[in-house]
């Protein structure tokens, strides 16, 4: 729950509760907090007994000149600094080393002509115009801090170039304290210092000039002695002003802004405003929703996003999923299998493309639809493309295409591996696993991320299955409707052979001892394969003859033992 929705709440309940009801609640508080809360809390109620929530800080008029006289003194001291006349100096670290000491600094600084602790001195003028409620001098020296430049002598400039800005000094550990905190108490003197309609510029401008992309709008709320004036008049400027810019951090705050609106039509209408620049404020909608009589409502809005938003969009997959699950709410599995589909169009993988297949009973008229999206996976994700394939039984292209490297090596981001593992798990002839197929079959579970939890997302079903049983559990399903003939298992066999028999070789030959364990795995699998079709006692026979083939490899030699093998 965000700040301003928080506060309205919280002011509602109050409003409803009597003397003696408040103080109980405060009894409850003051119990049940922890120790080192508790000094602070007394320091609240003590203060809130000697003003009232409208007063404003006391203070005398020495204290305001005095600040004054400080704030100028600062500001020249800071353009100093700008200026290069006050810099730090720099030498290289000669015991660092990126591989043996990378915790060391690369660089050593030191400041004989304390840039520093004028800068911290900065900071503190900072806090100390918020306490007296400073703004408009205080905006200034925020401003200036915002864009300081302070130069390195030395080393670093030669090897960078660069001046150091604030957040450079906070990641050298250069100054003490939260850099977020100093961000955040400069924004909130922005905020203060600015005219309404100047606010959103200025805020977004300093955000991006001290790279602090952590700091949040409420973050800024929390801060100070009162409450940002005229907020609520803000807010929508604020979502105006991201909504027109993009970059770093900018889509988070505009989430965060739409999150504080009070109004749902307002909401909407700015998840529509935004859909192509930021459509991650649709799925805001979908995800925050938490009454079930708005179910109706929420498929709606999930159906309207997915035709105003890009395709090509990732996002869009996810508020497929969403809308799918109000759509389930509501009994309408046709709705389902449509979002199923366009989950998978705007993300094409694995997962997503079994649950358009398995959870529905509509495969058939989604069919063409799939193919069409596989097809542009060619270019883009080659091992997709042919693990797709395979799942549509067109098994001769996969063969003679995606299974065509002819080297040893080099079969990464190939259909290789997954290749042979696919063939094997299809041709395999029973229902529980032995060691190599299971090893098999967890490596196609990882290598496609394949879990149990997103197969199911959007479906209204949960499953007690871990995700490689499940994953085992749709293959046996999808095995009964694939057909094969004896001459093609044959052929498929011996090709399989001559594959494994290759990529051995080529890793004995090159020494890769960390492939041992894939070279026993698909051994032992191929041999559970010729077993399960009644040849008994071959897959020994098979791991046999890779070890008289590397008498002297023991290790490989210890990893078919692992996958079964009889000496």
């Amino acid at each position: 729950m965000n700040l301003p929705t928080f506060l309205r709440k919280s002011d509602e309940l109050t409003q409803q509760l009597s003397k003696d009801q408040l103080l109980a609640v405060i009894h409850e508080i003051a119990r049940t907090l922890p120790e080192h809360k508790r000094e602070s809390f007394l320091d609240t109620l003590t203060a809130a007994s000697q003003t009232t929530a409208t007063d404003s800080p006391k203070t005398t008029c020495d204290d305001h000149q005095q600040l004054l006289i400080e704030l100028k003194h600062n500001q020249d001291v800071l353009a100093e600094i700008n200026n290069g006349i006050r810099c730090l100096d720099s030498e290289y670290n000669e015991e660092w080393d990126d591989w043996y000491n990378s915790d060391a600094d690369e660089v050593l600084f030191s400041d004989s002509m304390g840039v520093l602790s004028e800068i911290e001195d900065a900071i503190k003028l900072i806090h100390k115009c918020i306490d007296l409620a400073v703004y408009k001098e205080g905006c200034e020296l925020a401003e200036t801090l915002s864009v300081l430049e302070i130069t390195a002598k030395g080393d670093y400039e030669d090897f960078c170039g660069e001046p150091l800005g604030i957040n450079d000094l906070y990641e050298h550990e250069l100054l003490s304290g939260s850099m977020k905190k100093t961000v955040r108490e400069c924004l909130y003197l922005e905020y203060q210092g600015n005219r309404l309609e100047d606010r959103a510029e200025e805020l977004l401008c300093m955000i991006h000039n001290f790279q602090c992309y952590s700091v949040r709008l409420e973050d800024v709320l929390q801060t100070g002695n009162f409450e940002l004036p005229e907020f609520e008049q803000f807010l929508p400027l604020w979502i105006e002003y991201l909504g027109t810019h993009s970059g770093m951090g900018v889509k988070i705050l505009l989430k965060e802004a739409q999150s504080m609106l009070q109004d749902e039509q307002q909401i909407l209408d700015t998840a529509r405003k935004y859909a192509n620049t930021c459509p991650e404020l649709y799925k805001q909608i979908l995800e925050q929703n938490s009454d079930p009589d708005k179910n109706q409502r929420m498929m709606s809005i999930g159906i309207e996003a997915l035709e105003r938003i890009s395709e090509n969009t990732k996002v869009r997959s996810e508020i497929a999923l969403l809308t799918a699950k109000y759509a389930y709410e509501n009994n309408q599995e046709s709705v389902c299998e449509y979002c199923w589909l366009e989950a998978f169009r705007s993300n094409p993988s694995f997962v997503h493309y079994l649950r358009l297949r398995f959870c529905g009973d509509n495969w058939e008229n989604n069919k063409r639809q799939a193919a069409k999206i596989c097809q542009g996976l060619y270019k883009t994700d080659n091992e997709l493309y042919f693990m797709l394939l395979f799942w549509n039984k067109e098994f001769v292209t996969v063969m003679t295409q995606g299974m065509s490297v002819r080297e040893s090596l080099g079969w990464s981001f190939t259909f290789m591996k997954e290749g042979i593992t696919s063939f094997l798990l299809l041709l395999y002839q029973g229902t529980d696993l032995p060691a190599g197929l299971s090893c098999l079959l967890n490596y196609v579970q990882q290598k496609y991320g394949f879990t149990a939890e997103e197969f199911y997302k959007g479906t209204g079903h949960t499953c007690a299955k871990n995700s490689t049983e499940l994953l085992w559990e749709i293959i046996c399903k999808w095995k009964q409707e694939v057909k094969i003939s004896n001459e093609d298992r044959i052929r498929w066999m011996n090709k399989i052979n001559q594959l494994i028999s290759l990529r051995v070789d080529g890793i004995m030959t090159a020494n890769r001892r960390k492939y041992y364990h894939e070279c026993a795995a698909f051994i032992s699998a191929y041999g559970e394969v010729k077993e399960s079709h009644g040849i008994i006692g071959e897959k020994n026979t098979f791991m046999a003859e890779y070890r008289k083939r590397y008498p002297r490899r023991s290790a490989f030699i210890q990893e078919l033992v692992k996958f079964g093998y009889v000496k």
